[in-house]
């Protein structure tokens, strides 16, 4: 069998003290990701871990998505765009924002 194959050099940990925030970032980075890679602005990716640390006392205290990918890629302005955006969208939905 002769597959190519791409090294996934750079990682990234986003690290969320929100758990609104993380669960949007879970739901969206993947889909990000793919669509980065749909337009060929990546070879390839892969998310490595998700995990989110709390106790019983405290409620949510930080959620942690790793990922890694063959180029390095500014994904901040997609978390932005995707993630931040619609859970403001969310908040003037329900009037919940502050």
């Amino acid at each position: 069998m002769d597959k190519e194959y791409t090294e996934l050099d750079h990682r990234y940990i986003l690290q969320v003290d929100q758990e609104e925030l993380f669960h949007a970032c879970r739901s969206h980075v993947p889909s990000i990701l793919s669509f980065l890679q749909d337009k060929s602005l990546i070879k390839g990716y892969s998310l490595d871990n998700c995990s989110n640390l709390g106790s019983k006392d405290k409620g949510f205290v930080l959620g942690r998505l790793t990922f890694r990918t063959d180029i390095h890629i500014d994904i901040d302005g997609y978390i932005l765009k995707f993630c931040v955006e619609e859970l403001d969208e969310e908040g003037e939905n329900t009037n919940d924002r502050k």
